[in-house]
């Protein structure tokens, strides 16, 4: 049950936003600040979907719950890397304060002020 392809999936979207959110930031590149972003998405509904098929597991008998414990910290804590990468694009675009009000721009390439 802890090897998952969902949960090797989620690590490699994972670990691909911590390599362009460092990129971004050390290249000043809003571009690769932006896939980072936008992957985000994708992180968050692959979080949302192993939890769903987890839990349905579970209630079929499949897999022990003493295993769900450490499946779903890993997920959870995958989940806030993926979120401090986001953060780490984010300033690198100058967005510093969540009442930023900015968008991506109509080629998802960086931010316009609205």
């Amino acid at each position: 049950m802890l090897y998952n392809e969902d949960l090797i999936e989620l690590f490699n979207l994972v670990k691909q936003n911590i390599e362009e959110a460092v990129q971004a930031y050390a290249e000043d590149s809003h571009s690769i600040a932006g896939k980072v972003i936008k992957r985000e998405k994708d992180v968050n509904s692959l979080e949302e979907s192993i939890r769903r098929t987890y839990i349905s597991n579970l209630n079929k008998g499949i897999g022990k719950p003493s295993d769900g414990i450490l499946f779903v910290d890993i997920v959870s804590n995958l989940e806030r890397i993926s979120d401090h990468s986001v953060k780490i694009a984010k300033h690198s675009l100058g967005i510093r304060y969540p009442f930023s009000k900015q968008v991506l721009n109509t080629k998802g390439e960086g931010f316009v002020k609205i």
